[in-house]
């Protein structure tokens, strides 16, 4: 984890301005005695990044074996400057207690509720559900696994703000520009929201 993060962050002194670097982390590790705290500060100030340029993405998918010191960890990097992400969300371990611990700044709604979401009332009316809680939350919702125009329609008619996903860029180490035309299909549906 610690080569991926340095890596990830080397790397991203070739983003754009405004854009953040998501950094997927297991939170038990960061909970680890062997974790080396202050590695990441380290690496953002050798390469001329700010926290406020990193998002710690922590997946639903593993269970924190201490709430209550996750807790206080989430809110030591909040304080340095750095956004939470909960990752995954809709697939884990027990996502609304662990919404409600995190207070992430984002949330990124797992790819099985975005699959053919066009296609189902019933992912439509959770998804629809977290976008008024998130509202009402000040956070922002990421739809992921976007792969068809269908897809990039429903959940920005149902108000999801940003979305990742084949459909919208393939992955690539190199920071580059969504397609014209998707984005000129993006505001075409945000102007029919």
């Amino acid at each position: 984890e610690k080569l991926c993060r340095k890596r990830a962050l080397k790397g991203a002194v070739y983003k754009p301005r405004k854009a953040k670097l998501f950094l997927n982390v297991d939170g038990n590790v960061m909970l680890d005695d062997q974790f080396v705290s202050g590695f990441t500060k380290d690496k953002i100030r050798k390469y001329g990044l700010k926290t406020n340029d990193v998002v710690f993405e922590i997946t639903e998918r593993s269970d924190f074996n201490n709430r209550e010191q996750m807790k206080d960890l989430v809110k030591h990097y909040k304080k340095q400057g750095f956004s939470m992400a909960l990752d995954d969300f809709g697939t884990g371990y027990s996502g609304l207690n662990r919404l409600h611990d995190l207070e992430p700044r984002y949330v990124k709604i797992d790819y099985s509720l975005i699959h053919d979401i066009h296609k189902d009332s019933s992912q439509m009316s959770l998804v629809e559900m977290l976008v008024g809680h998130s509202k009402n939350m000040g956070y922002s919702l990421i739809a992921e696994g976007i792969e068809t125009k269908e897809e990039l329609e429903c959940v920005i008619h149902l108000g999801v703000e940003y979305g990742q996903g084949f459909y919208l860029g393939m992955p690539n180490e190199h920071f580059l520009e969504t397609e014209a035309e998707i984005v000129d299909e993006i505001k075409q549906y945000y102007r029919k929201s």
